[in-house]
């Protein structure tokens, strides 16, 4: 079996590659994960559009912190069978927050508007092709976006690790 700090430096690497190459946050969050672990497709897919926020335009939580949460849904969610049992949810919004408080302590926010600034000195509407170049030149795609992902990833996978949830 792979020690822990292998499998989180792996996943931070395959977090940080699939944003580079493919971009798209939200799902290169999950690809990351997904790679290490067993996780429907359908979770990737769901993921789409979690890039630049919701859909490019940098409103909303980031979407790589969107596609942590789901993650965490996926494996520590409430069942449709439990729907009537609110503290079902508790597992999950535990360990949500304990990705919220890294997540933030890393990026200084949770919204793409906050860690973009944060990471790039400014913020960016991804939905507009002359800021989305910007965007690009300010390093994104480099060392930037891709950074958060592969961070995040591996918080999430620590996470993961930590609660039992077995590798592939």
């Amino acid at each position: 079996m792979k020690e822990k700090e292998q499998v989180l430096e792996e996943v931070y690497q395959k977090g940080f590659m699939f944003e580079r190459n493919n971009h798209g946050c939200g799902q290169c969050t999950v690809a990351a994960i997904q790679e290490l672990f067993d996780i429907d497709n359908i979770i990737f897919k769901s993921a789409t559009a979690f890039a630049g926020a919701i859909a490019s335009v940098t409103k909303g939580y980031c979407g790589t912190f969107n596609g942590g949460i789901l993650i965490l849904n996926y494996y520590f969610g409430r069942e449709k069978k439990d729907f009537e049992n609110p503290d079902a949810m508790e597992k999950a919004k535990e360990l949500v927050n304990i990705y919220k408080d890294q997540f933030y302590q890393k990026f200084g926010g949770f919204t793409c508007d906050q860690v973009q600034t944060k990471i790039m000195g400014r913020s960016f509407n991804n939905a507009d092709p002359l800021e989305k170049e910007q965007f690009i030149k300010a390093g994104a795609y480099d060392d930037k976006c891709t950074n958060v992902v592969g961070t995040a990833a591996s918080i999430i996978a620590e996470i993961l690790l930590d609660h039992d949830i077995p590798l592939k």
